[in-house]
């Protein structure tokens, strides 16, 4: 099976595939549902990175693929408008997300 990333509604309904290209161990996925937006971790060991899209997968775009190990967990952090996440090995690193 192909990793991916689906949406759903609570009871399973309007089930879709919202990225299945592109993705080796997708880890932690989390909502910034005020702005729109998704954030997910790829654990992937050969190139990881911390990508984002809009909540209906559109605007797909890579935020973090330097300096990254494994990430495996993620925070958004509204009043500073901090993504933080979480690095097997590493401290917790925040990301200023400004504007974007």
């Amino acid at each position: 099976m192909r990793d991916r990333i689906e949406v759903a509604k609570l009871d399973g309904s309007q089930r879709r595939v919202l990225f299945d290209d592109d993705l080796v161990n997708p880890r932690a996925i989390i909502t910034d549902s005020a702005n729109g937006h998704l954030y997910w971790t790829d654990w992937n060991r050969e190139a990881p990175k911390i990508e984002t899209s809009y909540m209906d997968g559109t605007n797909r775009r890579i935020l973090v693929k330097d300096d990254l190990g494994l990430p495996n967990g993620l925070t958004y952090d509204s009043h500073s408008s901090q993504l933080c996440w979480a690095d097997a090995g590493m401290l917790v690193q925040p990301w200023w997300r400004g504007g974007a």
